[in-house]
């Protein structure tokens, strides 16, 4: 996109005459200064001919900034550029025009302008870009992403070079930026824990933007019997804890240290100010769990009395990459098929959201974290 724009520039500029001026030949109207932030250049000028009276400003910039150039004329027309010596035009337009371009840090600018009839040129230096976010803050529950629109003043020159994001709990979510030359951008938000993490976009030389982000629910597998502490929000000091069912699951309040008594679904509410963060926990009974499995595995295999179980233990299974060790039961088991013939499957059984007894094929129980063998007794019962 930037070189599609530059060379429709340099073509515009051939056009128009701006690229056979020879720099040296063009007689300043002020000697060489610094055009610092808030400061204007303003003239009045009358050309017969835009081939020929060329004006011009030479100055230095002290920082990257960006500049507001207006031209006006009352009859006829009259065009401008920003050059140096050795890197060629930086700006160019038609008059009447309301420009705003970008500059870098340097010196011996000029400032150059042309027309026929009566023109004025005012050009200010309106200094470097800002950033501004529509929201303070935002709160979402279940998200895979979250995309946060801000907009920028200035030019996109200048907000693509210089601004940067910051994220300030990288472990609670991941987060990359987009910068459109409409004056807008997105910043798009991947979470992966519930808590808290403030996004800032910072414009060099500018200002600071913040948004507060907020994943108020999470998500929590334990096994009965477990005793210590939950998993705080990240990003949240000293919240204080509650739980919805506390024949189920208590928890002290200040410390957050939880005790499983019976296996089902409970809410973790921690509580920081206004906010409230939910944790959805899932208790497994890994007794009741293996005798729902074996039971599933009974009923879906061919001749249920030539059924075979090598082991069976309980333990941590990781279902995905990065995801939580939730607790799960390992099956060993040989069964016949449709022929008759003795087959070995292997399979690991856990508990959903729902408490919905969800299966999944494995070669082995390498995987299986803090393996325990579950007697036969157990899950024959």
């Amino acid at each position: 996109m930037k070189r599609i724009t530059a060379l429709l520039l340099s073509v515009a500029l051939v056009a128009t005459g701006f690229m056979g001026i020879n720099i040296k030949s063009v007689k300043a109207e002020t000697k060489e200064f610094n055009l610092a932030f808030g400061k204007q250049i303003t003239g009045k000028f009358e050309g017969t001919s835009q081939s020929d009276n060329y004006h011009g400003y030479k100055f230095n910039l002290g920082s990257n900034t960006n500049l507001r150039v207006q031209v006006t004329s009352k009859s006829g027309s009259a065009r401008w550029g920003v050059a140096t010596k050795d890197k060629g035009y930086y700006g160019y337009t038609y008059a009447p025009s309301d420009s705003v371009i970008y500059l870098p840090k340097g010196s011996g600018y000029y400032l150059l302008v042309n027309g026929t009839g009566e023109y004025t040129l005012k050009v200010t230096n309106i200094g470097p870009s800002k950033v501004k976010f529509p929201k303070s803050s935002g709160k979402f529950k279940d998200v895979y992403s979250v995309s946060i629109p801000f907009t920028y003043t200035g030019t996109y020159d200048y907000a693509d070079k210089y601004l940067k994001l910051k994220n300030s709990k990288p472990k609670m979510a991941s987060a990359s930026m987009s910068v459109y030359s409409n004056n807008t951008g997105t910043v798009t938000v991947y979470p992966k824990r519930y808590g808290k993490t403030v996004i800032s976009l910072v414009m060099a030389g500018g200002n600071t933007a913040k948004y507060t982000f907020h994943v108020t629910r999470g998500y929590w597998y334990i096994a009965k019997g477990y005793k210590k502490k939950a998993p705080k929000p990240v990003g949240v000091k000293k919240p204080k804890w509650s739980s919805s069912k506390k024949k189920k699951l208590s928890i002290k309040k200040k410390s957050g240290k939880v005790k499983a008594k019976k296996g089902g679904r409970v809410t973790i509410t921690a509580k920081k100010g206004k906010v409230k963060y939910r944790l959805k926990t899932v208790i497994t009974d890994y007794k009741k769990l293996a005798r729902k499995t074996y039971k599933e595995i009974k009923d879906a295999v061919n001749n249920p009395s030539k059924l075979k179980v090598y082991h069976c233990y309980r333990g941590l299974y990781r279902i995905r990459a990065g995801a939580q060790r939730i607790p799960v039961v390992y099956f060993d088991f040989g069964h016949t098929n449709y022929y008759g013939a003795m087959i070995r499957s292997k399979m690991i059984a856990y508990y959903d959201d729902t408490m919905n007894v969800r299966s999944i094929s494995v070669s082995n129980d390498n995987n299986v974290y803090k393996k325990k063998v579950i007697k036969k007794k157990v899950y024959k019962k």
